[in-house]
């Protein structure tokens, strides 16, 4: 497994042991590992890391897409990154997405 499955894995398993944590109730919520959406502009998916998706009570669709991607680097994340990863955000919804870059280094 590389170093960044590895963080991912980490990540999605602490967010699903944990929302209540982070103040998200458990009843409303699901945790994603590699989940698909679907993007418009690019006519393809986009896979997020982690996602966590918040319901409305009684709502099919998601109110709000968590979406963390995990960087497992040696060194700083590179802007370049920060930049995709912020257009990816914003294909998927920007009014209904939130983003975390989540990294072991600084």
């Amino acid at each position: 497994m590389n170093k960044g499955a590895g963080l991912e894995q980490e990540v999605y398993q602490f967010m699903k042991d944990h929302l209540s944590l982070i103040g998200l109730p458990d009843e409303n919520c699901s945790v994603h590992l590699h989940k698909r959406y679907y993007s418009a502009d690019r006519q393809a998916d986009i896979v997020a890391d982690v996602s966590i998706e918040l319901f409305m009570p009684g709502a099919g669709e998601p109110s709000i897409i968590w979406v963390w991607e995990c960087k497992d680097y040696s060194g700083s994340v590179p802007v370049g990154a920060v930049q995709k990863f912020h257009a990816d955000l914003q294909q998927l919804g920007s009014d209904r997405t939130k983003g975390t870059v989540i990294s072991r280094t600084t």
